[in-house]
């Protein structure tokens, strides 16, 4: 029988860098069963103010639809194929409180996430994560990404920062930077590696070549076309 996967994801932001309450704690669950497949978001508000909005981005997978914990007047939700969002006027989550029941339906199992808790339009916290390993990922796969190093640096950056990987045989590497909201912003690699240390290198622009504006990114990290890993990026001045 096939078992809901559940990760407990709780938020770790610098306190140097933002004034987010760190506090929220958001436990994700995901139908073994799809497409599309069921994916739950708990929130658990340890904050001291109330929580009216909760936010939702995905990257790898699209959004079909929408499930809401929150009825009656002044409330709302609604999706695009890449983000969804809830909002209340009522109380929302008080401090100390946990709210389930908000759904999203999609067309995969497996993808990355980030997600943001407001108050009347302020931001309580965010954070990011995983729904898990991508189940077509072989035994040989797992050994070859144990072997692998991946970092950032200087992080944080002010002007531009390299994404430094190691490989233990020639592979298809991609690299994606995004920003807080899922959107993607500047491709860094995409293309076959040999064996060994790569660097590429982040210049603060956007596949357009404009500069992008301060703040929190992640990169994204795929070896032959399974996710590897991804990491915090933060651009300040």
């Amino acid at each position: 029988m096939k078992k809901a996967l559940t990760i407990v994801l709780t938020s770790l932001i610098l306190t140097a860098l933002s004034s987010f309450v760190l506090a929220d704690e958001v436990r994700v669950t995901v139908s073994p069963d799809g497409p599309p497949f069921s994916v739950e978001f708990e929130v658990t508000n340890t904050s001291g103010t109330n929580i009216n909005d909760f936010h939702v981005w995905v990257e790898g997978a699209e959004i079909t639809g929408i499930e809401s914990p929150w009825t009656g007047p002044g409330t709302g939700y609604g999706h695009t194929e890449n983000a969804a969002g809830w909002v209340t006027e009522g109380e929302g989550i008080p401090p100390g409180g946990t709210q389930g029941g908000f759904v999203i339906h999609t067309t995969s199992p497996v993808f990355f996430y980030s997600w943001e808790t407001t108050h009347n339009g302020e931001t309580v916290d965010r954070g990011e994560g995983f729904t898990g390993e991508d189940p077509e990922v072989g035994i040989n796969e797992i050994n070859k990404i144990k072997s692998m190093k991946v970092y950032s640096y200087p992080n944080p950056f002010n002007s531009e920062t390299s994404i430094q990987f190691s490989i233990p045989q020639t592979a298809d590497v991609n690299i994606n930077i995004y920003s807080i909201e899922g959107k993607l912003v500047k491709t860094l690699a995409d293309g076959s590696y040999s064996e060994g240390t790569h660097e590429v290198t982040w210049d603060t622009k956007d596949d357009l070549g404009k500069s992008v504006s301060t703040g929190y990114y992640f990169y994204r990290f795929n070896l032959d076309g399974h996710y590897l890993t991804k990491g915090k990026l933060i651009y300040m001045k």
